[in-house]
């Protein structure tokens, strides 16, 4: 099993080259992140965002990017207070940027985690909010169809059981 560790250090770098072959750096730090997300390395994705976030500069956009990993691994370690904390944090960090350096694809990945925080509190008006939101932002961007759909479900979904 491959942990983030200094004796490890160079095989997570020799991974990371492999998953960021053919795509844009600065895609690098969502892929890794989520690598170790799919694997369940909840511990390590911590470790990992607070290791990246410790060398990028403040206000840097990757930020965004760290807390919704961290919302994340609140949200598979069931902590939703936590999870949206994190996610909010992020949503309203990319509001502040300039508009060339926010990444839609991290907004509509965002508004989507919040709305599956609440559809898991049973909050189904906020969450068939927030789906909106990443919707209509997934719905600018190219081969995006997969997450398109999965958000219809989503909302169809919410709504069912927001409705009486």
């Amino acid at each position: 099993m491959m942990t983030l560790s200094e004796e490890n250090n160079e095989q997570i770098k020799t991974t990371l080259n492999d998953l960021t072959a053919g795509i844009d750096e600065s895609n690098a730090l969502s892929t890794f992140g989520d690598f170790l997300l799919y694997r369940g390395e909840y511990k390590n994705v911590v470790r990992y965002c607070k290791k990246i976030e410790q060398q990028l500069p403040e206000g840097h956009p990757d930020l965004a990017e760290i807390y919704n990993h961290w919302g994340s691994v609140y949200f598979h370690w069931g902590e939703y207070d936590k999870a949206l904390r994190c996610y909010l944090f992020a949503i309203n960090f990319l509001h502040c940027l300039p508009p060339q350096f926010v990444k839609d694809e991290v907004e509509a990945m965002t508004y989507s985690n919040i709305g599956r925080v609440y559809e898991t509190q049973q909050n189904f008006p906020e969450a068939t909010n927030y789906y909106i939101l990443a919707f209509r932002v997934y719905r600018q961007l190219s081969n995006k169809e997969k997450q398109l759909l999965r958000l219809y479900s989503r909302i169809a979904l919410a709504m069912r059981f927001h409705d009486p």
